[in-house]
């Protein structure tokens, strides 16, 4: 059931997640390197770049999920989204994956394609992943890829970090401090790069240009024995793949949602039941599959918006010719008789409420969940509820969040807050000052009073954008 949050942030339960974002000349951003938690909350006034910190992570996800040219040509061009003044430096977006409890395979035989097949057989130590790019516009106006790196470790084991970089055609790589080994993209035995028009490789098809820096074994083979895998350099090979694949998926899955109620009112299409689609046309299916399937987070979903709304008792979706229609059915004298309304007769915020509670609640959990302005429609006395579910599913979920809510703020762990502020004409981000930080940890004040009397401060010590 959801619950306030401790104080102090839960430690994290997700088998992988973000752990750093960094970037430079996007939108109002100059330079940034900020840590991001299982939850984050991104805090500052309107117009401080709050919104230009998520569209960062959303450009990421964009890219790979439509490419380069579409991600954008949805932003109106690179004229937009690239700093003004720093058309020669280009956009650099950097990202930091850590597998905390990463699955050791067991080798299966090969697929129709060749390709190696394990199963899990239990848990080896933390890789962590950092990937890197930059993008620039040609003297056509276009965008493209100018370069890639790649890096990927193993903590608690003496394997040497891989670092992969691609800058224009020729991929280099090298393991440890050792020396680079260029031009690995013209070895013989390599799968052709996947080329889009804009010059993107793929990232799959990038670490598979590092076969030649892993021994013979890796290099001559396109399969592996369960012998193979015995062998240092094969089984480090297959683990940063499978690393890899797992960090496109996270990218991919990714959900940036944007949900007006209007657009939820009226009976929707039958469409698919997961993921939540991020505008959520599909909240009627999305709802149905969890109340059928999932029998922790029904419960967790009726409570909640129990607390929320008064005399709500349970959801009803009704099949009616090929669309859903959302019931809700609300408590009176008769408790044979409740009184049914549909998502038209609700307000605003009680739809928004529910929308979300599908996007935190939904089966299965998406990697990756941002939702900008949770508290918009919602009345106060209901934002502690509201707060309670984030903080939850933030053990399902990597869950990002923007607000200037004192009210929101109130109910939600300080140490999960990051900053955001505009100075001159670049947004800033940092962590809570270490001062506020303490009069809230030793409950002199709530992070709302603090944000009405005087602002809530960023850390000066650890500016993370100039």
């Amino acid at each position: 059931m959801p619950q306030a949050p401790e104080t102090a942030p839960k430690p994290s339960e997700l088998p992988m997640r973000l752990t750093r974002l960094r970037v430079k000349n996007f939108r109002s951003i100059a330079e940034l390197d900020i840590p991001l938690s299982p939850l984050t909350v991104l805090v500052g006034p309107n117009g401080s770049g709050k919104s230009n910190v998520v569209d960062a992570l959303r450009f990421v996800r964009d890219v790979f999920a439509r490419g380069l040219d579409q991600a954008v040509m949805d932003r109106e061009g690179m004229g937009v989204i690239q700093r003004w003044g720093t058309e020669g430096e280009g956009i650099t977006i950097g990202l930091t994956f850590s597998l905390k409890e990463y699955i050791e395979v067991e080798f299966n035989g090969v697929d129709e394609a060749g390709e190696p097949e394990f199963s899990a057989t239990g848990i080896s130590p933390v890789v962590q992943l950092k990937y890197e790019f930059v993008v620039k516009k040609s003297a056509y106006g276009e965008a493209y890829t100018e370069k890639q790196t790649l890096a990927l470790s193993a903590e608690q084991d003496e394997f040497p970090k891989l670092t992969i970089l691609k800058k224009g055609n020729v991929v280099s790589g090298k393991l440890g401090d050792g020396e680079w080994v260029a031009d690995l993209g013209k070895r013989r035995f390599l799968p052709p790069s996947v080329d889009a028009p804009s010059g993107d490789t793929k990232l799959v098809d990038l670490f598979h240009f590092s076969k030649s820096l892993f021994g013979a074994k890796v290099r001559s083979s396109h399969s592996f024995t369960e012998q193979d895998l015995l062998e240092k350099e094969v089984k480090w090979w297959t683990k940063f793949r499978e690393a890899v694949n797992r960090f496109v998926e996270e990218i991919t899955d990714s959900s940036f949602f944007t949900l007006n109620p209007t657009d939820l009112r009226q009976p929707q299409q039958i469409l698919k039941e997961s993921p939540f689609d991020e505008s959520g046309r599909n909240m009627a299916a999305v709802i149905r599959r969890i109340k059928r399937y999932d029998e922790s987070n029904w419960p967790d979903l009726q409570f909640a918006l129990r607390q929320a709304v008064a005399g709500f008792d349970t959801i009803e979706i009704e099949s009616v010719g090929g669309y859903l229609a959302t019931k809700l059915l609300y408590h009176t004298d008769d408790p044979t008789k409740p009184r049914a309304s549909y998502l038209g007769q609700e307000s605003d915020g009680t739809i928004r409420m529910l929308g979300l509670l599908a996007a935190l609640y939904q089966e299965p959990a998406q990697p990756f969940i941002s939702i900008e302005e949770p508290e918009a429609n919602i009345h106060p006395g209901a934002l502690a509820v509201l707060a309670g579910v984030l903080d939850e599913a933030s053990l399902r979920s990597q869950v990002l969040v923007t607000t200037h809510s004192p009210d929101m703020l109130d109910h939600l762990p300080a140490e999960s807050f990051l900053v955001v502020e505009k100075v001159g004409d670049a947004t800033r981000v940092g962590p809570l000052d270490a001062g506020q930080l303490e009069s809230v940890r030793k409950r002199l004040f709530t992070p709302g009073e603090l944000l009405r009397m005087e602002g809530l401060q960023r850390q000066a010590d650890n500016d993370s954008a100039e």
